[in-house]
């Protein structure tokens, strides 16, 4: 199950957020390890639908090295299938980088699956405090309840 997470998350990095050309090989191949770039990885609450059940998962990496910045990815985790592979189901981007530095997301359990709080700062005025919240739901659903900027 570890390295089916790995791997899943190396493809993701392999895409700009984390590898450079060797690790996109690597991840290619299934045997990823995490990126370097990658600053949290925080799972939590269980979602079910058709096409199976699983656990959410959120991940943060960042990018950049005067002005550093962070992307945020959600995905649906899904359950080991008969070989006991987890794959993710779903994901989407919640942050994209370039305009905040963010920490460690907090996931909270609601009735239709879980709520993910980032706070941080702006990149380029670290006095512009920055918090943002979505909904994540079945089915790939994302919901902003509160953007970034506003």
């Amino acid at each position: 199950m570890r390295r089916a997470m790995r791997a899943g998350l190396g493809l993701w990095l392999a895409a700009g957020l984390g590898f450079g050309a060797t690790g996109a090989a690597r991840a290619a191949d299934g045997a990823a390890a995490v990126g370097p770039n990658v600053e949290a990885v925080v799972q939590g609450g269980r979602w079910s639908e058709a096409a199976g059940e699983g656990v959410y998962r959120v991940i943060v990496a960042s990018q950049g090295f005067e002005h550093v910045s962070t992307g945020v990815r959600a995905q649906w985790k899904g359950d080991g299938g008969e070989d006991g592979l987890a794959r993710i189901v779903h994901e989407a981007e919640l942050v994209a980088p370039g305009h905040y530095a963010l920490g460690p997301p907090k996931l909270t359990r609601t009735a239709a699956g879980v709520r993910v709080e980032l706070r941080g700062v702006a990149t380029y005025d670290s006095r512009v405090k920055a918090v943002c919240r979505f909904e994540l739901a079945p089915g790939g659903k994302v919901t902003v309840v509160k953007a970034c900027g506003g």
